[in-house]
């Protein structure tokens, strides 16, 4: 073998090893950010306060819309501006989660799509996308599964984490947006308290479907005017989350609250007219050739007659001066349209709602979750939990592992603690008025 062939397998050979030291890089396709209508849905659940504030039993202090950590002190304030930035600062690694996930299982995600996923991961925690394989969610939307609207429906609210009021309020809500195709312009409208009819057309004569959930969020994607009332179109769940069907129904806006989206196309900005291109200069004139000054006459030689004085020579004619044409300044560039600014998101009503009286089991029992006995609530109980429901042969507190009081120990406990180890203000329930 000669010296060519074997330099050419040695180069090959080290190139070879050069690239399997070199990570490979993919990149999401489809949407790859949230919105700002799907950070206004974040928003509607989750509420803001910009004063810090600490939780029994938490570290750090919380402020914005749910901001933690050690940057957050005690007597900290912020403006509004500086809590939504702090929220879009925070989205990123929930955003990287559903990312990270759509590389792996080359997946494309609609902007509709990917903000109810951001909103479900920024409640449920990224761990959704790596530990929970087994379960449903995971397996459509890795795309191993068709499914249907009506099982995608049921695979949601089975995130619901004990059918809290909120939080099945919210797994309606991105399930709802999850399936409008980004195509549609929507409104999301908040219904304002009970007994407000899901009715068949937009009149109070039609047949009503039942009554839409306290404090629902809809999805509107037309309005029409009748009776007095604005009615808008959408499509809504109506039974219970095992056997619920969707129906498509109008609903009296007058009896609800909008919250963000818009039905009015954005507006067409027009093309900036073509300035006229400007009139050449005409050429100057060119000055006539003077005329040739006559030869002068001899003069007969005088009888001893001094000679004649020669005629001067004809004065020479100044070149004309060629007029150089003004150069045209140039047309003014008309200036670029100015760009239409985002609406503005409505405000978050202060209003009280029945869901904004929750429990918060771990403050009221600090002892919940010590399901090792070990007189803390640290990660060996999530350890000891998860063995337990693995099924290996553990030993478990029972009295205290029943994190959201169902009477049972199952993987709603599991996320709850999670969630609570996680420095989250997890809550259940609604009191009693």
């Amino acid at each position: 073998m000669n010296k060519s062939i074997l330099k050419l397998i040695a180069v090959s050979l080290l190139l070879a090893m050069i690239m399997a030291f070199v990570p490979t890089v993919t990149y999401a396709k489809g949407a790859s950010s949230i919105s700002e209508n799907g950070l206004s849905l974040i928003k509607t659940f989750e509420g803001c306060r910009l004063t810090a504030y600490k939780n029994s039993g938490e570290t750090y202090y919380t402020i914005g819309w749910g901001h933690y950590g050690p940057d957050v002190y005690q007597g900290m304030k912020i403006t509004q501006a500086q809590a939504d930035q702090m929220l879009k600062d925070d989205m990123v690694q929930y955003e990287n989660a559903v990312i990270k996930f759509a590389n792996e299982h080359k997946r494309t995600f609609t902007q509709n799509q990917f903000d109810a996923l951001v909103s479900f991961t920024y409640q449920n925690g990224c761990y959704s996308w790596s530990t929970h394989s087994n379960y449903q969610m995971y397996k459509y939307m890795a795309g191993l599964e068709s499914y249907t609207e009506g099982e995608l429906y049921r695979t949601f609210m089975s995130w619901s984490n004990g059918y809290t009021a909120g939080i099945v309020k919210r797994r309606l809500a991105e399930c709802a947006l999850f399936l409008t195709p980004d195509s549609t312009l929507y409104e999301m409208w908040e219904i304002s308290g009970s007994n407000v009819n899901f009715r068949q057309s937009y009149t109070t004569s039609s047949t009503s479907y039942g009554c839409f959930r306290s404090y629902a969020l809809i999805v509107v994607t037309a309005k029409k005017s009748n009776q007095g009332y604005t009615w808008g179109n959408t499509r809504y769940y109506m039974g219970d989350e095992d056997s619920g069907t969707a129906k498509d129904g109008w609903a009296a806006l007058d009896y609800a609250t909008k919250r963000f989206g818009s039905l009015t196309p954005p507006p067409t900005t027009a093309k900036p007219t073509t300035t006229t291109k400007p009139t050449t200069t005409a050429t100057p004139t060119t000055t006539a050739k003077p005329t040739t000054t006559a030869k002068p006459t001899t003069t007969a030689k005088p009888t001893t007659t001094a000679k004649p004085t020669t005629t001067a020579a004809p004065t020479t004619t100044t070149a004309p001066t060629t007029v150089v044409p003004t150069t045209t300044v140039a047309p003014t560039t008309t200036a670029a349209p100015t760009t239409t600014a985002a609406p503005t998101t409505t405000a978050v009503p202060t209003t009280t709602r029945p869901y904004d009286k929750l429990i918060y089991p771990f403050r009221d029992n600090p002892n919940l979750g010590n399901v090792n006995r070990d007189k803390k609530v640290n990660l060996l109980d999530l350890i000891e939990l998860r063995k337990y429901l693995a099924k290996w042969n553990v030993d478990i507190d029972k009295s205290v592992a029943d994190c959201n009081s169902d009477n049972r120990i199952d993987i709603q406990d599991l996320i709850m603690l999670r969630k609570h180890l996680a420095k989250w203000d997890v809550y259940y329930g609604v009191y009693e008025d």
